[in-house]
């Protein structure tokens, strides 16, 4: 399959965590309150950024998450375990450090201009860990 020739083009950005990320639940956890308001704020910056539904594709920093975040998906992934196992127990110590190494590498939108659809609609997010070579990178999806 062919997909049409496009432009690429690159911009620097400043992204922000979702309000899902563990990040922000453990600042929740030392200043109660604050998860409440940096939704709020979390939800204007992602109107601004991303103006007229644009696709939001992205190199790096902090993914646009569809569903939750993906570096338990990328954990569990990597170590052989189902993805339907994440809904239930929560993870480890152990396990949520271990899936803090993951980071986002590159963050592919579903785009109709491109014919690219992940879902309904879906983004697919490319990870790694840090200080690993990118043979060994881990490729995870999510639609709404």
């Amino acid at each position: 399959m062919a997909f049409p020739r496009t432009r690429l083009h690159a911009a620097p950005f400043l992204s922000l965590p979702s309000p899902q990320e563990p990040t922000l639940r453990r600042l929740e956890m030392r200043y109660p309150g604050l998860l409440a308001v940096y939704v709020q704020l979390h939800a204007v910056w992602s109107r601004h950024v991303r103006p007229g539904g644009l696709p939001d594709h992205q190199l790096g920093g902090w993914p646009t998450l569809v569903q939750r975040p993906i570096e338990p998906d990328c954990l569990y992934a990597s170590t052989g375990r189902a993805l339907d196992s994440l809904g239930s127990p929560k993870l480890s110590a152990e396990e949520a450090r271990a899936a803090e190494a993951w980071c986002l590498l590159l963050q592919l939108d579903s785009d109709r201009r491109l014919g690219w659809y992940w879902g309904d609609p879906g983004r697919v997010y490319f990870c790694g860990r840090r200080d690993e070579p990118l043979e060994e990178t881990w490729l995870t999806v999510q639609a709404a």
